[in-house]
């Protein structure tokens, strides 16, 4: 048992509480030859691919890990768990919005209430969340803030804007590659006309060859 949690609700979440547990209070950390887990990635069936049948395990499990860490007075310790906490959540957010739009809309209620009133990112302190994790710490912050209909009416508005920018942007490329081509087009027809005059040229300087052999040949005659 940990922090209240049922044990199949801790083994749905794979192994994250045992894990980062084994890794917060580990001495020592080595390697074994003989394989002892095998691990399967891309199968339908497996914990993290069916996420929606309990979307808010992970969470559980998050909270009891974070009990875990507030034993252990080590301040790199809790910067770790704050940004392995937000970045967990906003991954969590994103598979089930692919896989199950009312286990997404489930979960995101759930942080906005009920998860995040145990620990709330919101308090978190902004300088202990490292730059890779910035991202997903502000979205953790708009679920807590914003109820679902509200930051989806935001995301929705953002998109918007997003597919405006995007429109405007391809509207002005393809003026940009029409200007081009006529450029180009342009160019095209400057060289056509460079070569024709090049066979003008080289026809006239036959001419002029021919010409000068002429006068050479009268010359001889008339000596």
């Amino acid at each position: 048992m940990a922090n209240g949690l049922r044990f199949q609700e801790i083994m749905r979440t794979n192994d994250l509480y045992f894990v980062n547990t084994a890794l917060l209070k580990a001495k020592f950390i080595t390697t074994v030859r003989i394989p002892l887990v095998n691990y399967r990635i891309g199968t339908t069936d497996n914990c993290q691919a069916t996420n929606n049948k309990a979307p808010t395990d992970f969470h559980k499990a998050l909270c009891a890990l974070y009990e875990e860490v507030k034993k252990v007075q080590n301040k790199e310790n809790l910067i770790s768990f704050y940004n392995l906490y937000v970045r967990s959540c906003n991954y969590n957010m994103n598979s089930l919005f692919a896989l199950d739009a009312e286990a997404y809309a489930f979960l995101y209620r759930y942080l906005h209430g009920e998860g995040f009133d145990i620990l709330d990112p919101t308090k978190i302190p902004a300088d202990c969340i490292t730059p890779d994790n910035a991202a997903a710490y502000r979205e953790c912050c708009q679920f807590r803030r914003r109820t679902f209909e509200s930051y989806m009416v935001n995301k929705l508005q953002y998109n918007r804007e997003v597919v405006k920018n995007d429109n405007e942007k391809l509207n002005k490329a393809k003026a940009d590659f029409d200007k081009q081509k006529k450029e180009i087009d342009k160019l095209k027809k400057e060289i056509e006309n460079l070569k024709k005059n090049k066979k003008e040229l080289d026809a006239m300087k036959k001419k002029m060859e021919k010409l000068d052999t002429l006068k050479k040949l009268l010359k001889e005659y008339l000596a």
